[in-house]
């Protein structure tokens, strides 16, 4: 994977990083946001975001322009994400968004089809397993963020896909898929 990303040409207007009071123009803006972010964190394979470090972030600080988007701004924006599914609060301080490149229900059907595809239907497997790039080799999914995947595999578990396996504490451990 590149280490570079080539920002979209709006990137370098200052008026992109003030968010705009014509409804009209805040809402394409904050749609261009949401994109770039998407796109941003797919590229580097970042799958949190933490408001408490988002000023060093080139994404939301373009020293070119000597520019950068608020805090506050950047949670009107990830809380935009979440209503459309690409995003999630990692707990109620809404500090750490967990961001979904695809949605649940479509990592639900990649997962779907690596099981099948690599005929493990009826195998047992860790979560350890499942997101271990040495064990779960050619996946998409090797490195998701373990709560995120977690939320995958309960997803699947009540379309009958699998079973999920917890341990005392109701943390999932493993899974054995349909």
């Amino acid at each position: 994977m590149s280490k570079h990303f080539t920002f979209p040409t709006f990137y370098h207007l200052p008026p992109f990083f003030t968010l705009q009071k014509v409804v009209s123009v805040r809402t394409k803006q904050i749609d261009s946001w949401q994109d770039l972010i998407l796109k941003y964190c797919k590229h580097f394979g970042l799958q949190r975001l933490d408001l408490n470090e988002i000023e060093s972030m080139e994404l939301f600080n373009n020293r070119k322009i000597q520019r950068k988007l608020s805090i506050s701004t950047v949670r009107i924006i990830i809380d935009s994400l979440v209503e459309k599914g690409n995003a999630k609060w990692a707990d109620d301080t809404h500090i750490v968004a967990l961001i979904l490149w695809r949605t649940i229900p479509e990592w639900v059907t990649i997962v779907s089809k690596w099981v099948e595809t690599n005929r493990l239907s009826g195998s047992v497997m860790t979560v350890f397993e499942l997101l271990n790039k040495e064990v779960s080799t050619h996946s998409e999914f090797v490195g998701t963020d373990e709560a995120m995947f977690s939320e995958i595999l309960e997803l699947m578990s009540s379309q009958g896909k699998c079973a999920l396996v917890k341990d005392s504490s109701g943390k999932l451990k493993a899974v054995k898929f349909a």
